[in-house]
């Protein structure tokens, strides 16, 4: 999936769809607050059905932004040190070079 034609990591994609899912069952129970008298029982359904959403969304995003970073820190500390060094000499003291003869 590309987002700005970027490549997004499974981690961003799993968080694309469950933030949007986790708004809009916010939103839905915030509508319980906005009760007018005179249709309760359908403002009732849609805060039941906004808290049935928004638990497993708002763990699922605790649980992928721990994921996010726990991978990240891994790779992290997996990445070898010698990654980064160039040698110049082999054990001997000789210099790395190919010698055409």
């Amino acid at each position: 999936m590309k987002l700005f034609g970027r490549k997004l990591s499974t981690y961003a994609q799993v968080l694309l769809v469950l933030v949007p899912i986790f708004l809009v069952a916010s939103g839905l129970c915030g509508m319980m607050n906005f009760d007018s008298g005179g249709n309760s029982g359908f403002l009732v359904a849609l805060w039941v059905v906004g808290g049935i959403a928004m638990i497993p969304s708002g763990v699922g995003i605790l649980l992928v932004i721990f994921l996010w970073a726990g991978t990240a820190i891994r790779k992290r500390l997996r990445r070898p040190a010698s990654d980064h060094v160039q040698r110049l000499f082999d054990k001997q003291g000789e210099t790395n070079h190919d010698e055409e003869q």
